[in-house]
């Protein structure tokens, strides 16, 4: 089954929103050193998933139901 266009976006958000609420936990295990890294982190992935929202809320229906090619899936498994 073919992905759209928002689908593909949809997942990207996902996946960011996902780094950015495990990126909570690593950051509550860090020394007081490593949390602005884990903060850093935190704030580039909601930047990147209010940017996709708003990206994906701009698109024309048209462009939104277009058809994609690849299924666009995110895995984070160790073994991949």
């Amino acid at each position: 089954m073919a992905t759209t266009y928002r689908e593909a976006i949809q997942r990207q958000q996902k996946a960011l929103q996902e780094v950015y609420d495990n990126a909570e936990g690593l950051r509550d295990a860090a020394t007081e050193e490593e949390k602005h890294i884990w903060n850093s982190i935190r704030g580039l992935m909601d930047t990147g998933v209010s940017m996709l929202y708003r990206f994906d809320n701009s698109l024309t229906p048209e462009r939104a139901v277009s058809k994609l090619k690849g299924n666009y899936v995110i895995s984070a498994n160790p073994k991949n």
